[in-house]
């Protein structure tokens, strides 16, 4: 079995950088997505925080739900309770 990726899948290419992380804020506490060469998804598996950025303010998201940050923009997410977030961050 061959672990070249055949030509139909170029855009699931791994980059280095790209997975998943667990991220743990106390309530209170700030995480800045910075604009760059990733997307991300962050998945909120407990808690609730609100988000904001240039596209939008003071967006709260609650435990079970899931928001989009997109590369063009620099997000800020302040912890409303205790939260746990997975975050998944891509190019393609």
């Amino acid at each position: 079995m061959s672990n070249q990726c055949p030509a139909t899948c170029h855009s699931y290419t791994v980059e280095p950088e790209a997975g998943f992380s667990l991220i743990k804020l106390k309530e209170g506490e700030k995480l800045v997505v910075e604009r760059g060469d990733f997307n991300s998804l962050l998945f909120l598996t407990s808690g609730s925080f609100e988000i904001n950025s240039e596209e939008r303010n003071d967006y709260v998201v609650r435990e079970g739900h899931f928001v989009f940050c997109f590369r063009a923009f620099q997000y800020e997410v302040k912890a409303l309770s205790d939260v746990e977030i997975i975050k998944a961050h891509f190019i393609t």
